[in-house]
């Protein structure tokens, strides 16, 4: 039976009652085992097909024998509609094959349940082995497919960026407590709104205790139509949140049984399953979730069926602090072979390009990292997961981060529930949660 299975298999056995709440599902991609969570839960029920978007074809310019032009295509970025990926075909010297431009990307799940679709398949010109680019995802229902810019690049290089800016990233924050950069701080002086002033974020502060027609709990086309009916503040846009974006608020140095957020700012948050509005690749009626209990995060394996908690927020807009727009594109390679970096535009980060050629241990991979390099955080490591992505398959970026096995990587947050171990996020599916002492597994490092 695969992994997915003995997933549904554990859930399914813990909502009848043999043997407690889900959870502690050892899983093995590529021969390494860690430890996850199941998250349970559907996607967005009801609504209309959403209407297309679509980018026009980036154009680029290489050098003989350089690394490919990336054009400014649209980016999901961090915020609504999950990481997306720009992308357009290069042109090279004559003499060269032609490229291939970027492929159709999927949308997000708009409120409602209607679906949007990514930017139409550009075209390259004359390539020498040009790279196919993947599309952006579209946000809120109708996808923002974007204008793709213009580019070349020099050996090694990335494209120059073009189009509108794109307002959807943000700086992910880590738990005080942790002692990593961009500790939380949150603003509670608005009633019922907390101000994530790390994020820009905007939350619901209190999770409505009866949201669905007097109920606790929502399947999700309600959990959606209750954010867009919710009006606090005087707030009119308010909507589920990503996979990422309730990630930015778990606070994972609270142990369990949690719940695993800052309960000053958020009071009386039930430890329990929430939904996002991000769906699974390839899959049109599941959603991620995140669980308060224990922080980690899975995708729903019960198809829409059963309800689970719901809280709400929305983007700031500049004149509300809001601090997280950019211009595509929003991954930038610089520098060559094993020096080579990747600037994220949404989240400020800069990545090693490459990942540790071989598994290791927690402190082996600890010690991997040299200034000002470091092993990421569980929250920053989840911020590349590329959710467009079909599980199984290695789900980042390819072109910005090549040959990323699919497999778990360390991070440099330890489980509170044993503390000689750490999280780790599998991108052979996009999930996080906490492995079994000894294990080895990938690192890459950020700073």
């Amino acid at each position: 039976m695969n992994k997915r299975g003995l997933v549904a298999l554990a859930l399914l056995c813990a909502s009848l009652g043999c043997g407690g709440a889900a959870g502690g599902l050892h899983a093995g991609v590529g021969g390494s085992g860690g430890t996850i969570d199941a998250a349970s839960g559907g996607a967005a029920a009801g609504g209309s097909a959403g209407t297309m978007a679509t980018s026009g074809p980036g154009t680029g310019g290489q050098a003989s024998g350089g690394a490919m032009g990336t054009g400014g295509a649209a980016s999901g970025g961090i915020g609504s509609g999950g990481i997306g990926t720009g992308g357009s075909a290069g042109a090279a010297a004559t003499g060269g094959r032609t490229g291939t431009g970027g492929v159709t990307g999927t949308g997000g799940i708009g409120m409602g349940g209607r679906t949007g679709t990514g930017g139409r398949t550009g075209t390259g010109g004359i390539g020498m082995g040009g790279r196919t680019g993947t599309g952006g995802i579209g946000t809120g229902g109708n996808a923002s497919g974007g204008t793709v810019g213009t580019g070349g690049a020099a050996s090694g290089g990335a494209g120059g960026g073009g189009g509108a800016s794109i307002c959807d990233g943000f700086v992910m924050p880590n738990p005080v407590a942790s002692g990593l950069p961009n500790p939380a701080a949150y603003d509670t002086s608005v009633a019922g709104i907390v101000a994530d002033e790390v994020s820009g974020l905007l939350w619901e502060r209190n999770v409505n205790p009866a949201p669905c027609s007097g109920k606790a709990t929502c399947l999700p086309g309600e959990a959606a139509a209750y954010c867009a009916a919710n009006r606090i503040g005087g707030y009119s846009d308010w909507r589920l949140p990503t996979v990422i974006e309730l990630v930015s608020i778990v606070d994972f140095t609270v142990a369990k049984p949690g719940p695993t957020i800052e309960a000053v700012a958020f009071p009386d948050t039930p430890a329990e399953y929430f939904w996002t509005s991000t769906g699974l690749a390839g899959d049109s009626v599941t959603l991620w979730q995140v669980r308060f209990g224990s922080g980690t995060t899975y995708y729903d394996v019960f198809g829409g069926q059963e309800p689970y908690r719901v809280r709400c927020v929305r983007a700031a807009s500049p004149s509300d602090g809001g601090t997280g727009c950019y211009s595509p594109p929003r991954l930038t390679v610089q520098g060559t072979g094993a020096t080579a970096t990747v600037t994220d535009a949404a989240t400020k980060l800069v990545w090693h390009q490459a990942p540790s050629q071989t598994t290791m241990s927690w402190s082996a991979a600890k010690a991997y990292c040299g200034a000002p390099y470091r092993l990421p955080s569980v929250k920053e490591l989840q911020t590349i997961v590329d959710y467009t992505k079909s599980v199984q398959y290695s789900t980042i970026d390819q072109t910005a981060f090549p040959s990323t096995p699919a497999d778990y990587f360390w991070t440099s947050s330890s489980c509170t529930s044993d503390p000689s171990t750490a999280w780790t996020v599998e991108f052979g599916h996009g999930t996080a949660g906490c492995p079994e002492a000894g294990g080895s597994y990938y690192a890459r490092c950020v700073r």
